[in-house]
């Protein structure tokens, strides 16, 4: 038999990540791909034109939807997606015979990089659901905003929830945002095992815990669904302010997100790429972004996002209450400590030039107020210039005068540095001049020496 696949999306101000995620997905094997706008402030409908003309690619706009589902208390994303299984159903011809739907920070993923999701079909059999376990990627600060989703090195942490394909011609009860609701109860996970639902089963679909334990929480399947919830720091924060409108909830944060931080107690594994599928693969994408005249428009919308950072950036800076009321979203980025100039606490002692030994040595102290411990980086800096310090040479010192004056402090708040250099003008020069910068990873503090 000769299977075809429809991926179908909801998206709202996404027009900055659709062309990659289209074509990421036309590039592993998906014949067709649909994806219904909704709330759409960005540059987003005119792709609607752009693509009018990709027989495979159909994007329309669906603020009808959304607004018949607000009037009736629907679901929208439940609402959109047995929306697109009944149109394939009612195809008398070109029917996709399964369909998946995925969000716009979602890829399915062959580990190999080259697999398609056809191939993964075939290896599984006449199944009604096929389910891919989800894997997060790790936020890093290094990032660069608007760079491609994938590197050669991918750090990515599982999560017990699944993304489904469907056979359309399963008996079908409804789908739910993470797979279909099955009348025989005919689930199964990527690699041929029965997918057996955790108690209490519910809508989510979560893997059961001992599987997930033992199957996936440290090792990578051959096929699974990369979820890009992390981009740069930037563009996090600012889809944060996106909202879930379609969920009918009209916060001003979109509240499912943990913050800018790995997920706790969960292994980080790393997903790799060959470099020569790498090179070939964003090859693919640049020509595609060309031959479809896709850069201006990737651009435009990439603007956009920047603007929204901005605005984000601004609605803290005006509504410190802001932060408090949604700290876990805010968690792990630079805004969760805008207006707390004092977060670091820090004081230098004493500096002290060692002629014999060439070095200076530095005593004081130092802790972060929020969390209560001392993991601060240490440099010294003096007309503009930094000169970075080796922790190797940075002493921790236990100071319970520092605990006892303030509460928060570790008791190993202390430290003594030693700093090495040949040249004792610029020793001299930086006690008298120069100051001691504490750091972390979001926060610094320069204190003068002298």
């Amino acid at each position: 038999m000769n299977y075809s696949v429809k991926l179908c999306a909801i998206a709202k101000d996404e027009a900055a990540y659709i062309p990659e995620w289209i074509f990421h997905h036309l590039y592993f094997g998906f014949s067709k791909i649909e994806i219904h706008l909704n709330g759409t402030t960005d540059n987003g409908r005119c792709l609607i034109d752009v693509f009018r003309h990709v027989e495979s690619v159909d994007i329309m706009d669906s603020q009808v939807d959304l607004e018949y589902c607000i009037g009736e208390d629907l679901p929208f994303q439940s609402y959109i997606y047995n929306k697109s299984i009944e149109l394939e159903r009612g195809r008398s011809e070109g029917a996709a015979t399964h369909v998946m739907f995925l969000d716009l920070d979602e890829f399915w993923i062959p580990r190999n990089f080259e697999t398609s999701i056809v191939n993964a079909i075939y290896e599984n059999g006449e199944k009604s659901s096929i389910s891919f376990l989800w894997y997060w990627n790790v936020p890093s600060r290094e990032k660069s905003p608007f760079s491609n989703a994938f590197n050669s090195e991918n750090l990515v942490q599982a999560n017990r929830h699944v993304k489904s394909l469907v056979n359309v011609r399963a008996d079908i009860l409804r789908y739910v945002v993470h797979n279909a609701l099955l009348r025989n109860e005919d689930y199964w996970l990527e690699n041929g095992q029965r997918f057996q639902l955790g108690e209490p089963a519910d809508e989510h679909f979560l893997i059961r815990r001992d599987v997930f334990e033992s199957r996936y929480l440290n090792s990578i399947p051959p096929y699974f669904i990369y979820h890009c919830l992390y981009r740069s720091e930037m563009e996090y924060v600012s889809s944060l302010s996106r909202g879930r409108a379609h969920a009918k909830d009209n916060r001003p944060i979109k509240v499912n997100r943990f913050g800018f931080v790995p997920y706790p107690n969960v292994p980080t594994l790393n997903f790799s790429i060959g470099k020569e599928k790498l090179k070939r693969y964003c090859k693919r994408y640049e020509e595609f972004l060309e031959q479809i005249e896709l850069k201006g428009v990737v651009e435009e919308s990439r603007l956009f996002v920047s603007n929204r950072f901005s605005e984000v950036s601004n609605l803290v800076g005006s509504n410190p209450e802001v932060l408090e009321t949604y700290a876990a979203m805010f968690s792990g980025t630079s805004l969760a400590y805008a207006g707390k100039k004092n977060a670091l606490k820090v004081c230098v002692d004493n500096a002290h030039v060692n002629k014999e030994r060439q070095c200076m040595v530095i005593t004081g102290w130092g802790y972060n107020v929020d969390t209560s411990e001392f993991d601060l980086n240490l440099s010294l800096k003096l007309e503009g210039k930094t000169y970075p310090v080796d922790k190797t040479f940075v002493k921790r010192i236990n100071r319970k005068d520092v605990q006892i004056a303030y509460a928060k402090a570790p008791l190993s708040a202390g430290f003594e540095m030693t700093f090495f250099s040949s040249d004792q003008d610029l020793l001299h020069s930086i006690k008298e001049k120069g100051s001691l910068v504490f750091s972390d990873a979001l926060l610094s503090k320069e204190v003068r020496l002298s």
